[in-house]
């Protein structure tokens, strides 16, 4: 099934059921135009590419390595105890850059153990409502959560954490 083909064939079919079920051989046409319309949109799935330069580890071992090299099939790594090989692509994986997960939160001191009101001055004149509003307005933030704190930073800045 071509892409124009399965946009329209998707576009007709999510009409039809808008107003009633989908026969079983709808809802089969309907889940090929589907996947035929995800693997053109997301080329991305496919597997990064290692370059020469890469930090990559190998599948077996785990031991790390940079690629030095690459002459196709294979690529020459430098592993971290100095050794070289060369490998195929099948081998070994790209190491992702940065961490996984959530980033840690930051460290600080505890400055209040609970923060119940903020009271903030726009120094600047700003829009509110569509209207043009000078200098000088007052907001007020009142928390809902009676866990609201407010942590220094290192850097003298203040982190405000509401459980």
């Amino acid at each position: 099934m071509t892409i124009a083909v399965a946009k329209q064939v998707f576009a007709h079919l999510m009409q039809v059921a808008r107003k009633r079920t989908l026969r079983p051989t709808e809802k089969d046409m309907l889940m090929r135009a589907r996947q035929t319309l995800r693997s053109h949109a997301k080329p991305a799935m496919n597997r990064k590419k290692i370059q020469t330069g890469d930090t990559v580890y190998h599948k077996k071992t785990k031991i790390k390595g940079y690629v030095q090299r690459f002459h196709w099939p294979h690529y020459w790594v430098r592993w971290a105890d100095g050794e070289y090989s060369t490998v195929t692509q099948s081998e070994i994986r790209p190491v992702l850059a940065g961490p996984k997960g959530r980033l840690p939160n930051p460290s600080g001191t505890k400055i209040y153990g609970r923060c119940l009101r903020i009271e903030a001055v726009k120094t600047v004149a700003h829009t509110y409502g569509g209207k043009t509003v000078k200098a000088g307005q007052k907001y007020f933030h009142d928390f809902r959560s009676k866990n609201a704190m407010i942590y220094g930073m290192p850097d003298g800045s203040l982190w405000i954490k509401a459980k």
